[in-house]
């Protein structure tokens, strides 16, 4: 079993009472998953996290993570292979630096498109209800480690940018 640091127990309970307050049942299960949710420090997938608390079955996991994400207490992360990566939400409104490497999930606030937003949205006619940024990366860990810049085939096979940044 993993132990639990002061910060990680910390940050658990605050979970637990979070989803109290939304008037969730606090089970033993759920409990279980958020243990195993604020002891990863980065992104997850469902079979992930299904292995972190076994004999949990997966659809009780899976409800319980799509509990989670109506709360706002984890996200979901549009990664480039079309597997769902899920992270915990530790701030308010942000934005994710993804890698497409290894997995790993910073988050970022103040990314400056709130005019950008309002444009489309007066463009379409539209009322905006929310957006959502991804921005995929090669991390600092994986260059070090010899990886290349360019993306996996799985990435580069569902976006295809016709305007490539230089």
């Amino acid at each position: 079993m993993t132990s639990t640091s002061p910060t990680t127990a910390g940050l658990n309970e605050r979970l637990l009472h979070r989803l109290a307050e939304s008037g969730a049942r606090l089970t033993p299960t759920r409990a279980a998953v958020l243990r195993a949710l604020t002891s990863r420090s980065d992104g997850f997938t469902i079979e992930e996290l299904c292995g972190d608390v076994r004999p949990v079955g997966r659809a009780t996991v899976f409800r319980t993570v799509r509990l989670l994400l109506q709360e706002g207490i984890v996200c979901k992360l549009a990664m480039g292979d079309a597997t769902p990566r899920y992270a915990l939400s530790r701030s308010g409104h942000h934005h994710h630096a993804v890698c497409l490497r290894c997995g790993a999930v910073d988050d970022f606030r103040g990314c400056d498109l709130d005019d950008l937003v309002q444009r489309v949205a007066a463009a379409a006619e539209s009322e905006v209800l929310g957006h959502r940024l991804e921005v995929y990366v090669v991390c600092a860990q994986c260059r070090r480690n010899g990886a290349s810049g360019s993306p996996p085939s799985a990435y580069h096979a569902r976006h295809q940018d016709p305007h490539p940044v230089e």
